[in-house]
């Protein structure tokens, strides 16, 4: 048996709307709002020894403008930073990042 509130939930559904007036996300949507792809480096660090030190680097790294989020393992000596996207970060400037913070880098790979 249908209740009006079964009723009204399924209406719900079928136009689209919640219960709160908004739409639901539509893959449409979606698209539209994807990110545009960005490049990522993952660089080989030299002079890490401890955890306090992957923090300088990745703080630095996190902190250079047209940087996202960076990974930085100490046990691996290496760290992995992607761009926003829509900027021109280079892994050169990447490179001179770490070197400020009193490293040494080099690029391994970048996608």
């Amino acid at each position: 048996m249908r209740t009006p509130f079964k009723n009204a939930m399924i209406w719900s559904l079928v136009l689209g709307w919640c219960g709160c007036c908004m739409p639901f996300p539509t893959s449409a949507l979606y698209a539209q709002d994807a990110p545009k792809t960005s490049r990522c480096y993952r660089l080989a660090i030299e002079g890490m020894t401890c955890k306090e030190c992957a923090i300088n680097v990745k703080k630095a790294l996190a902190n250079a403008p047209g940087t996202g989020e960076a990974k930085v393992n100490y046990v691996k000596a290496e760290a992995s930073v992607c761009a926003k996207p829509g900027t021109n970060i280079t892994a050169e400037a990447l490179v001179k990042v770490v070197e400020k913070a009193g490293y040494k880098a080099k690029v391994k790979r970048q996608s």
